[in-house]
């Protein structure tokens, strides 16, 4: 059980050699805090499947207090759609000293479960913008990081591939991350190898350039796995359009296949 000791002792006197009053006021008391827990911090749930309430628990001075506590976003999971749902969990102790936690439900697809992530870099013999009549190549190897955050479900650091926060110099802001998730798993060597890549939320984003918004629209993404005796090569693909430009944007990423004697 968790408390706090409140301690207030008042003692008033004119000079530094004056005596302490006899009376004293002593406000000392004992608070209890609510003891908040979640069954998990993260969920993953299967899609199209049924979703229950995650389960919980909030105690004061060891009472259940748990229809004290506010709960938001349940409303907002939507089991039949892959995605990143936040919950929050709130509520205050009899003195209103509060208490919170947070919870993340990640609906997943789970035999989409190849794990892409890894640092890859910009292919810069198949990268490219197109601007009017221009075609201009990548003339740099950009590194693009992909992150895994559920099964199926990675974060990609830069859907521009760095063309525009590296390459024309517009700096970070330029940067466009973006969510997405893997359609169906892949194995390297298989007569089907690749997999399309869909976004959480809308393959149109906005970038916000000299005071305007503009568009981006990100089409064609997808994975490939292409694997030989030493190594699996990640391969990621896309188009991008952005202010008048075409981008278009190959990345790779090399892992090492551990041999059995090893």
């Amino acid at each position: 059980m968790k408390k706090i000791l409140y301690s207030l002792v008042v003692c008033a006197g004119v000079l530094s050699f004056t005596a302490c009053d006899n009376s004293v006021e002593d406000n000392s008391r004992l608070t209890y805090l609510v003891d908040l827990q979640l069954e998990k911090d993260t969920i993953e749930h299967q899609v199209n499947t049924e979703f229950t309430a995650p389960k919980f628990t909030a105690t004061e001075n060891g009472v259940d207090v748990s229809s004290k506590v506010t709960v938001k976003g349940l409303d907002k999971v939507d089991e039949t759609k892959i995605g990143i749902y936040p919950i929050s969990y709130a509520t205050a102790n009899a003195d209103g000293i509060a208490a919170s936690a947070k919870q993340t439900v990640y609906v997943v697809n789970a035999a989409a479960d190849t794990d892409i992530s890894g640092d890859y870099s910009i292919n810069i013999a198949n990268s490219y913008c197109i601007k009017g009549a221009e075609t201009t190549y990548f003339t740099s190897a950009y590194p693009l990081k992909v992150t895994k955050v559920a099964t199926g479900i990675f974060t990609i650091s830069d859907m521009l591939g760095g063309w525009m926060n590296l390459k024309e110099g517009k700096g970070t802001d330029f940067a466009l991350e973006a969510d997405y998730f893997l359609e169906n798993a892949i194995e390297a060597g298989t007569a089907v190898n690749r997999s399309g890549l869909t976004g959480l939320a809308s393959n149109e984003m906005i970038i916000e350039d000299d005071d305007e918004e503009k568009p981006v629209t990100i089409s064609s993404l997808q994975i490939r796995v292409a694997a030989d005796e030493n190594k699996e090569t990640y391969t990621l693909s896309w188009t991008a359009e952005y202010d008048g430009r075409t981008i278009h944007i190959q990345a790779d990423m090399e892992k090492k296949i551990e041999s059995e004697e090893e």
